[in-house]
């Protein structure tokens, strides 16, 4: 997210003051990832590991199946509290939530890209409410973290994410005895 956090405040010329990773639905999730689902709390606690040193990033508990409302009950505090700057907020998701749930978009969103998915694929879909980011050059994703974990590939385990949510993870045996 410090990426994408640079490349807006870059571009637009806007200054990022907030940000909130929302962990998928538990719906999501089972449907996705079948026998390796991860329960919202878990997911939950490893985000709440992943943002505990953000000076800019905190989380919400919710599932990101309630993104978009999130995101309009935020802009009406937003409005109410500071009516006198012209603050904006964006709901960020990555290309393959975007891509399966072909989400209806009320307004302009943040959409992350990385290797493997076809952009213009995407563009297609909502070209016009979508602002796309190429996400990073390295293929970070949770399957090449579960991947990594079942293979006890300390290498790739340490490259793909912190000691304390691997030490999370081992310690509640989210994928088990692995």
């Amino acid at each position: 997210m410090e990426r994408e956090k640079e490349i807006e405040e870059n571009n637009k010329n806007v200054k990022v003051i907030c940000g909130y990773v929302i962990p998928s639905s538990d719906q999501y999730v089972k449907y996705k990832l079948k026998e390796d689902f991860i329960n919202l709390k878990h997911r939950v606690n490893m985000t709440k590991l992943m943002v505990k040193d953000s000076e800019w990033l905190e989380y919400l508990d919710w599932g990101l199946a309630y993104g978009e409302e999130i995101k309009m009950l935020l802009d009406k505090i937003i409005k109410k509290e500071f009516p006198d700057y012209n603050i904006k907020s964006y709901l960020v998701f990555g290309i393959d939530y975007y891509i399966r749930h072909k989400i209806p978009l009320k307004d302009e969103h943040i959409c992350i890209y990385r290797p493997g998915y076809d952009i213009n694929k995407a563009k297609e879909m909502y070209p016009k409410n979508l602002i796309f980011i190429e996400g990073s050059e390295e293929d970070i994703s949770s399957t090449l973290l579960r991947k990594a974990i079942r293979e006890k590939d300390e290498k790739t385990i340490n490259d793909l994410t912190s000691k304390e949510i691997v030490d999370y993870i081992k310690n509640n045996e989210i994928f088990g005895n692995e």
